[in-house]
């Protein structure tokens, strides 16, 4: 899980998910700068290794809910940190 680095232009969380060799590397973002303040996109990147396999965008409108927050908070319980200057989490 990457959280929001709580920079840009667009409020964007990933989760990855691994199978053997493939990583299904899932996103939910939220533009925070559009007109339309509720202006959401998601989508799905299908990884085996460095080769993209596939690249999957939910249809417009379709993305009701943008905020991963909960996971995050998930990990923190089981005793997960998440440090930004490496990007990675690891014990508290």
């Amino acid at each position: 899980m990457t959280p929001w680095a709580g920079v840009g232009s667009s409020i964007y969380e990933e989760i990855e998910f691994w199978a053997g060799d493939i990583t299904y590397q899932v996103y939910a973002a939220t533009d925070r700068i559009a007109a339309d303040s509720l202006s959401r996109r998601g989508g799905v990147t299908v990884f085996n290794g460095d080769q993209t396999l596939a690249q999957l965008e939910c249809d417009a409108g379709s993305v009701t809910q943008g905020d991963l927050y909960p996971l995050y908070e998930a990990k923190e319980r089981a005793g997960q940190c998440y440090t930004r200057e490496s990007f990675s989490w690891g014990p508290c």
